[in-house]
């Protein structure tokens, strides 16, 4: 899987207190490496086949 993320959301995630930023990267490992996991609570949609 491939994360892609804009200019505009690097930037606010630089603004955002250190501590917050190692939660949304350890959050963004979650999603690169296994979409399930239980943290990110994601929920499996119809429309997505490929998945």
């Amino acid at each position: 899987m491939i994360l892609v993320v804009s200019p505009e959301a690097k930037k606010q995630l630089s603004h955002l207190p250190q501590k917050i930023q190692n939660k949304a990267q350890r959050q963004f490992n979650f999603l690169l490496s296994n979409y399930r996991h239980p943290s990110l609570r994601t929920k499996k949609n119809e429309w997505i086949k490929s998945l």
